[in-house]
């Protein structure tokens, strides 16, 4: 699912999640300031830029099953479509 405009995703990634077969990045999206997951067979135009991760304070005590329950991940409806246009950080 291509974002608005064709503008570029640009996250920090931190971890991989596999849930019923597929795998989800998680993910800290600066724009919007929070932390999001992404399902990554749907991505495409997959990049890496040289700029630093960011939020490496947040990630420090990050609990990925709490994660996994309060955003719902293990019963997310997925989308049909693909997550274009894709930028990681390393």
């Amino acid at each position: 699912m291509p974002k608005k405009d064709g503008a570029f995703y640009k996250v920090s990634p931190w971890f991989l999640a596999m849930e019923e077969e597929n795998y989800y990045l998680v993910a800290y999206d600066s724009e919007a300031g929070k932390i999001k997951h992404y399902r990554v067979d749907k991505m495409l135009k997959i990049g890496i830029t040289e700029d630093l991760r960011e939020c490496k304070e947040l990630f420090k005590n990050f609990d990925m099953g709490e994660y996994v329950v309060e955003t719902s991940l293990c019963s997310m409806e997925i989308r049909e479509g693909c997550i274009s246009n894709f930028l990681m950080i390393r």
